[in-house]
């Protein structure tokens, strides 16, 4: 019989007892019927033949019995009532069954949230065809410092060069998020899009539903480009799903495109949520097309056959080089670099913070596994005598171990099955937290691809790290448990005390559990204390703007029906209607907004000066200071006539001020440029734009004269209540090709800083349960060192001694074990405390005052765990307690 036949009939046999005592009765009868008509044809009387045939089996009760522990398999009815009496035995503790329970709930429900999302953002494949051999390829811009380089998008020139010229790609594609109007029967509508090359589907391994992709003619400069691809989403929601919208009409940009493709629905392209697709040449215009300078497009690419990404690295390196000499430029020398998606699948910072998050994660489930290890042995102890009187009766070694490693099994199932619940809550609140700044990014370095939380969930692979991990506790913390009880076992625990029984029990190792604990927990918590501190130091830093009444509206014009002639006039009715508006304070424009936004860079060089300096390049209007609120230091804004005379002139901020013009007066020192010098006319101060935790950079700002931007406004009263109002005034203003994007400038403040925050608060309900798990696990441990010292403890309450003075005697103990965890923890939160030093803005790794607070409250938790242990044996007659010894 082979071995899954024989436990399927073992099983089948568990599960349904009767039947097989049945029948094994019938079997030991017939063979008894057999064997005694054989002895009575060799002559025996029919008596004697039936008892000599029964004595032959070795009775039929015992015969019975051992085919039935055979049949059926006594292991399983042994582990069934192992579970039961595992189960018994925590509903009969229950203080023992909530504390074992949540501590493990608590670890593997973290741990599960974490391996949850990481899974997501870096270990599970990314949603295209071979994506080990996909690559983004990024210009390299030099930045301010030297040898400080920052990735950027590619030129239309700058990619036919690299195209023409390399070796290691089989396929490289533009790509570019773009936010389009498109133009139905019933009206316009603002959305997400792609402008991309012919070869994008293909190279992500992306096949249309419907139709197809574009060609190469199509991708041509000059070829008959007027076409688009729609999603899967776009079609059913706009054109009903209907199999003949293939050459159909639809106005994109102001221009007749006919619909030659729809994707399927698992396709949204790199941004994540492109609705339609459109040929990158059919969104520049010839001018963009032919300037080196015009860097907007992204580049990603895969792989030749043979080649390799180091090989891929090397050779966009050095035509990095050739594309510098041959597109010079003043700002420095110019480079190129490739990176695997795997490397940019994940916003730097984000990826760091899940590789932080995933260690916190790591940590808590080993002060969980050392608590629950800690309890256990603490239980065991005083079940010294039931294991003693199992043996009596006959029981072995073996057979007690085993009782105990179904307890832990069952305790980290069912701490498992809870956890797995927290981690599902815990996913879903992330999702509702923070519904943007999601893991999974893909791009070139500047615009990653976003996927919300809210398509991270708790899957089959989650599921089964959840389970894996309790199964690996529960055999661990059994094996440790059992490989203590069962060495220790005597006989002699029949005759003596439970307490005496208790006494005998090594202490250094509970005293060194607890040591880990408190040692892990001050790692913890020192960490989240440093990202609190942090958290508190971003939130705090001048922005040098008010956010509060403030509304960001990114305007978005159809160039397909907006000349550029008319874009000045156009936008000086959108300011003028939005002004109108009831409500609003004053409204001003421009084309970079703060927080979040990437702005234009050029460089300037002072008259007089020898070298150049970079600043960010941002057109304002005259009223763009005031509605944002950012002070004045010296000289004045601009004026409406300096912007209809289209007079050179232009605002500093002071870090530009300080690192370009030195020990020189911007406002009394032109900018050199051609036709004529610019005139510096006023200093402002340094105003945060993008990353919050970097410094401001120096910024140089120009009048603001109608190109692409948006508008500022500042209100009074509820920001988000005037959002359509601004809408609709922007639509009226250009009915069917301006669009509104409104945005609360309190609420980009919040996503802004929705990294820190969240690292921040995981860290700490890491570190609060870290410190609730190290308290548990020295009540645990003082709790068995007041039952070992009973008969001490009423010899002195005999003798009149008070509660706080016994209360001392093991608050001491206590401080003493934590005392050796705290040291040890914070030899080790140093290190931990320089790898996160990159994610902390304004706190120093070794922070003083953030590890003496750390002491402190650990202190002060086991000095409240050690008064419960001592109450509840305060309670206790002193002579019942001497009667007992």
């Amino acid at each position: 019989m082979s071995f899954w036949l024989g436990l399927r009939f073992r099983l089948r046999t568990a599960l349904n007892r009767q039947a097989a005592d049945e029948e094994t009765r019938a079997e030991l009868a017939d063979h008894i019927e057999r064997q005694t008509r054989k002895h009575i044809k060799e002559g025996m009387d029919p008596a004697t033949a039936a008892r000599v045939a029964a004595l032959e089996l070795g009775g039929i009760a015992r015969s019975r019995d051992d085919t039935a522990e055979v049949r059926s398999g006594r292991f399983l009815e042994q582990f069934a009532g192992d579970c039961r009496y595992a189960l018994r035995g925590l509903v009969a503790r229950p203080w023992f069954a909530i504390t074992a329970l949540a501590s493990l709930a608590i670890g593997l429900g973290a741990g599960t949230a974490i391996y949850t999302v990481v899974n997501a953002a870096l270990i599970a494949g990314l949603p295209y065809r071979d994506p080990s051999r996909l690559m983004s390829l990024s210009l390299r811009m030099p930045r301010q410092a030297p040898g400080d380089m920052i990735d950027m998008t590619w030129s239309y020139p700058k990619f036919v060069f690299l195209r023409d010229h390399q070796r290691s790609f089989a396929s490289l594609s533009l790509y570019s998020p773009e936010t389009v109007i498109a133009t139905w029967g019933d009206g316009a509508q603002r959305l997400p899009g792609e402008a991309v090359s012919a070869a994008y589907f293909a190279l992500l391994g992306a096949t249309p539903q419907l139709g197809r992709v574009f060609s190469a003619e199509e991708d041509r400069v000059g070829g008959p480009s007027a076409v688009t691809i729609v999603s899967d989403a776009l079609w059913r929601n706009r054109f009903g799903a209907r199999r003949d919208v293939i050459g159909e009409v639809a106005i994109v940009a102001g221009v007749k495109h006919t619909i030659i493709g729809v994707m399927p629905p698992s396709f949204t392209g790199l941004s994540g949520d492109a609705q339609l697709w459109l040929p990158a040449v059919d969104t520049r215009d010839a001018a963009s097309l032919t300037a080196p300078g015009a860097h907007n497009l992204q580049l990603v690419s895969r792989l030749a056959p043979g080649a390799t990404i180091a090989s891929a690295k090397q050779e966009v390196a050095a035509l990095g080089v050739q594309l510098d000499a041959t597109f010079p430029d003043d700002d420095g020398r110019w480079g190129a670099a490739a990176y695997s998606f795997d490397e940019r699948r994940v916003n730097p910072a984000i990826r760091q913070s899940l590789e932080l998050l995933s260690v916190a994660a790591v940590l808590v489930l080993l002060i969980v596994s050392v608590n629950l290890t800690t309890l256990f042995l603490t239980r065991s102890a005083g079940r010294q005598v039931e294991f003693a009187i199992r043996l009596a009766l006959g029981a072995g070694r073996g057979r007690v171990a085993r009782q105990i490693v179904t307890e832990t099994l069952i305790v980290s199932v069912l701490g498992a099955v809870i956890g797995i619940g927290l981690a599902i809550a815990a996913v879903r609140v992330l999702a509702t937290t923070l519904p943007v700044a999601a893991p999974v990014a893909v791009g070139s370095g500047l615009d990653f691809t976003r996927v919300s939380f809210a398509g991270v969930h708790v899957g089959a692979a989650t599921i089964l790290f959840a389970l894996g991990a309790a199964l690996v506790v529960g055999l661990t913390l059994g094996g440790v448990v059992a490989s203590r009880v069962t060495g220790a076992l005597q006989f002699d625990a029949l005759r003596q005390g439970v307490t005496t029984i208790v006494a005998r029990q090594p202490t250094f190792l509970r005293g060194g559990l607890v040591m880990i604990q408190v040692a892990l927990a001050v790692v913890l918590l020192v960490v989240s204390g440093l990202t609190l501190a942090s958290l508190q130091r971003t939130l705090a830093t001048p922005l040098g703007y008010r956010t509060e009444g403030l509304l960001s509206v990114k305007i978005t014009l159809d160039p397909g029906r907006v000349a550029r002639d008319s874009a000045v006039a156009l936008w000086r009715e959108i300011i003028e209607r939005v002004g109108a508006l009831p409500g609003v304070q004053t409204v001003g424009a421009g084309d970079c907004a703060p927080i979040g936004d990437h702005c234009d860079g050029t460089s300037i060089t002072p008259v007089g000066h020898g070298g150049a300096g970079r600043v960010a390049y941002r057109r304002v209007s005259p009223t763009y200071f005031r509605v944002l609120g950012t002070p004045l230091i010296r000289g004045r804004f601009f004026t409406e006539d300096e912007v209809a005379q289209r007079r050179r002139v232009a605002i500093v901020n002071r870090a530009a001020a300080r690192e370009i013009w030195g020990n020189d007066d911007p406002l009394t020192t032109p900018i050199g440029g051609e036709p004529s010098p610019i005139d510096v006319v006023g200093i402002v101060d340094d105003a945060r734009y993008g990353d919050l935790e970097r410094p401001p950079e120096p910024a140089m700002y120009v009048p603001f004269r109608g190109a692409r931007g948006g508008l500022f406004v500042r209100v009074s009263g509820d920001p988000a209540s005037f959002a359509p109002s601004i809408r609709n005034a922007v639509r009226a203003a250009g009915p069917g090709h301006a669009m509104a994007n409104v945005q609360i400038m309190r609420n980009k403040l919040r996503d802004a800083t929705a990294r820190s925050r969240l690292t921040a608060q995981i860290f700490t309900a890491f570190a609060a349960s870290a410190l609730l798990l190290a308290a548990i696990g020295v009540y645990g441990t003082l709790a068995l060192s007041v039952a070992q010292r009973s008969r001490e403890f009423a010899i002195r309450r005999a003798l009149g001694a008070d509660i706080p003075s016994l209360l001392g005697i093991v608050a001491r103990q206590a401080v003493r074990l934590g005392g050796v965890g705290i040291v040890l923890g914070s030899v080790l939160a140093f290190p931990a405390s320089r790898a996160i030093a990159s994610v902390l803005y304004g706190v120093q790794p070794l922070e003083p005052r953030i590890y003496s607070q750390t002491a402190a409250l650990l202190i002060g938790a086991l000095i409240v765990a050690s008064v419960a242990p001592v109450v509840r044996s305060a309670r206790v007659d002193p002579r019942d307690a001497m009667r007992a010894e």
